[in-house]
């Protein structure tokens, strides 16, 4: 784990490389390989080790894409070559009779007698201690990494266990005849010493005020689950008589103790950790401790509960997870070049939720500290409204029924759009600029809160950070795609009025399918362009990844995207559009995007019209054209003509004909098409290796420009200044050339020769 920048830096000579998942005693990586098949529609391929943080895990999927599961507290420690690896965190006995923790990057050890020597924490030369006085106990007792010290006479035992961030400490008080209080001798190295907080923690800090080690604010509850208020246990902190140690003494209120109804045994839990930047806590009206599992809480639980005296009780749970940087020296989790697919955050439920019909997940829209109360955000700052102030970018929450997943124990897994927004918003932040979303979190609630019965409980419980199955946030993401990937159609600055072709090539080997995505400008949450909305060549509706027909092949097949459905009600919409390639690991990636922009005051060619009078009336945009047919020479198989048109939405502009009039053409083929033939050419070049076949196609324009096509393998390659149109054959006898705005000619040959001439234009 890290603790405060001191426990060296990332190597950076270590090169890039993969390795196979590999399960690790922290629990995370025990359940990784099932979980991530969940969190996306690929399978895990490897470990991305170089891509390993203190608090997070990457990993390759089968498309392409990339996962990486972060924690709040540490999954993976800095070893003395300077390599990330995975932490074990259960305890373990020497021959000597020790119990020290798993590899880490601090150090536990505790004695086989507490009566003979204290526990210690330590991480470099920095250590803190502490000895249990007044109470004599018995030696340890390891059963599943669980270290047992029974105090004289069974009324308590003083029970250890491993963190990733340190060490938690419980006492269980087995019955009504265990004393209230104990008391501990507290040493620490040089320089360190023990301040108590406002907030009922105590805080070991440096000389420089900056804190080491944490005993966060006790805590204590029943065997019923029955949380004790938090002025019912507290500590208290005094020098002791030597001048070099300290008196920590624990005390339980004996009244709460000696309810009638108190469940046995009570646990106090007074442990120990380093600090962390991500938090998973519990807020609970009328209780004013804080109760975190990255400060050794071992579970959250949001809840609702209403008591026959008319008093509710409710918690919720707060969620972080640092998608930032740990230190200036450490890289972020998921770069900033990251865009997010999806985003997952799990939590595990031990036992059968009770009476809860849904779960709530908003955004947080206030910064909070792990001194947060359902009163307060921080120390400093109150909510605005009581019990965490949420919604501001999720005003609609992802949520969970047990209709659908059921209240049984196991994961419970919020997944949404919504979701994988907001956390692109927390990677894109930038508090100079003012851009993304500060990552303040989420906030856990059930959305029957307010729905009061009177004595029934409804609640669900999960695992925190402190136990084995810790909550993760799985985050999907792609990276830029290779700088020889570009999407070819349309082009950048493509105005249309309905429909954009879509095309995409690349230069590099083991790309398997390319899905198209948009989002308006000046937003940053990519959204497929919906399946629906887009036909291939044959007039079929796609799914992404729309696949490359074959391997070998460097470009997608076109695609028409009818874009008119996402100008919601305006005239105009600017967006930008990408292609994301999947494939072969390194194979994928997105493209740099293009901009482009629906109007449908522009018409086109598939617009629906009707006639008015002496002219037609376009039923897309509204616009009335006249159009007049002045001078017709006919000529062999076709005729010349000039015509000209008045449109309703030019009528103030001044030309040579009149206000609105325009010519449509200098010269015009009849038909409506603006090329006027096609013509297959075939040339043989004599090669020192025989006799090789050259093949190309002219297309002609009206007005008398040629523009050609090399042909290979029966496709016709577009050269580099017609970015964004497209020449196909459809048949044997018919040949489609397509704009950037999707507009479609069709040559035919009538099955025989190499002339081909326009005859459909839809």
């Amino acid at each position: 784990m890290e603790t405060s920048g001191r426990l060296g830096r990332r190597s950076t000579s270590s090169p890039h490389y993969l390795e196979r998942s590999r399960a690790c005693s922290d629990g995370a990586s025990e359940t990784e390989s099932a979980l991530h098949g969940d969190t996306s529609n690929s399978a895990v391929v490897a470990e991305v080790v170089d891509g390993r943080t203190a608090t997070s895990r990457t990993f390759q999927l089968s498309d392409g894409q990339l996962e990486t599961r972060l924690y709040q507290t540490p999954v993976n420690y800095r070893d003395n070559e300077g390599d990330w690896q995975p932490i074990e965190e259960e305890l373990h006995q020497s021959p000597d009779g020790t119990v020290k923790n798993g590899d880490n990057a601090f150090d536990v050890q505790l004695p086989e007698d507490l009566n003979q020597a204290p526990s210690k924490v330590s991480v470099g030369d920095e250590w803190v201690s502490e000895m249990p006085t007044g109470v004599g106990v018995a030696t340890a007792d390891m059963d599943q990494g669980i270290a047992t010290y029974e105090a004289a006479g069974g009324a308590a035992e003083f029970r250890y266990s491993g963190l990733a961030n340190g060490i938690k400490e419980d006492i269980l008080l087995a019955d009504p005849s265990a004393p209230s209080s104990y008391r501990y001798r507290l040493d620490a190295s040089n320089g360190l010493s023990p301040t108590l907080a406002e907030n009922g923690s105590i805080k070991f800090k440096t000389p420089e005020d900056e804190v080491v080690v944490v005993m966060p604010a006790p805590v204590m509850f029943d065997s019923a689950e029955a949380s004790a208020p938090s002025d019912a246990i507290a500590y208290a902190l005094e020098p002791a008589g030597d001048g070099s140690s300290w008196t920590l003494t624990v005390t339980a209120d004996p009244g709460w103790l000696g309810d009638p109804e108190r469940a046995w045994p009570v646990t106090i839990d007074p442990s120990k950790t380093f600090p962390s930047p991500s938090l998973d806590c519990v807020i609970a009206n009328g209780f004013e401790s804080q109760m975190c599992g990255t400060s050794g809480y071992g579970h959250l639980d949001a809840k609702a509960n209403y008591l026959a005296n008319g008093e509710n009780q409710y918690s919720r749970d707060l969620l972080r997870f640092n998608v930032g940087k740990v230190n200036f020296s450490e890289p972020k989790p998921i770069p900033d070049t990251a865009s997010v697919t999806s985003a997952t955050i799990g939590l595990y439920a031990a036992k059968e939720a009770k009476n809860v019909a849904r779960v709530d997940l908003y955004d947080v829209s206030r910064s909070w500290e792990n001194t947060a109360t359902w009163k307060k955000a921080s120390s400093l700052l109150n909510w605005t409204t009581l019990g965490g102030d949420y919604g501001k970018y999720l005003p609609n929450p992802t949520s969970i029924t047990t209709a659908e997943r059921g209240s049984g124990a196991g994961w419970w897994k919020f997944s949404s759009l919504d979701l994988a927004y907001l956390v692109q918003g927390w990677l894109d932040h930038n508090p100079l600029t003012q851009t993304g979303i500060a990552n303040n979190g989420v906030i856990l609630k059930l959305a029957e809160e307010t729905s009061r019965t009177c004595c029934i409980e409804r609640r669900v419980e999960w695992e925190s950070s402190a136990a084995t199955n810790k909550p993760y946030l799985a985050v999907t993401w792609i990276e830029p795609a290779s700088s020889d990937s570009t999407i070819t159609a349309p082009s950048d600055g493509t105005k249309t009025a309905k429909r954009f072709l879509l095309t995409s090539a690349w230069e590099h080997p083991g790309v398997t399918g390319v899905t198209f995505q948009y989002k308006p400008s000046g937003s940053w949450q990519w959204k497929d362009i919906p399946g629906p909305q887009v036909i291939d060549q044959t007039n079929q509706n796609v799914t992404w990844p729309y696949s490359v027909p074959k391997v070998e092949e460097r470009e997608s097949r076109p695609l028409y995207w009818d874009a008119t459905s996402i100008t919601e009600g305006l005239r105009e919409k600017k967006v930008e559009i990408r292609a994301v390639l999947s494939g072969d690991p390194g194979a994928g990636g997105y493209t740099k995007a293009v901009s482009a922009e629906i109007n449908r005051h522009f018409g086109g060619p598939k617009d629906a019209v009707t006639g008015v009078g002496p002219g037609s009336l376009d039923l897309m945009t509204g616009n009335f054209t006249i159009s007049r047919t002045d001078l017709s020479i006919a000529a062999f198989n076709s005729s010349l003509e000039f015509s000209r048109s008045f449109s309703s939405r030019e009528a103030g502009v001044e030309g040579v004909l009149g206000p609105g009039w325009k010519p449509a053409s200098p010269v015009e083929e009849a038909g409506g098409s603006s090329w006027s033939k096609l013509v297959l050419k075939e040339e043989a070049v004599e090669e020192e290796e025989g006799s090789v076949a050259f093949k190309w196609a002219e297309l002609s324009d009206l007005e008398g420009g040629i523009i050609s096509f090399e042909e290979e393998g029966g496709t016709f390659i577009t050269p580099p200044e017609m970015s964004g149109y497209v020449l196909y054959r459809l048949n044997s006898s018919e040949i489609a050339f397509t704009d950037p705005e999707g507009n479609r000619t069709v040559f035919s040959n009538n099955g025989s020769g190499s002339e081909y001439l326009p005859f459909r234009s839809p």
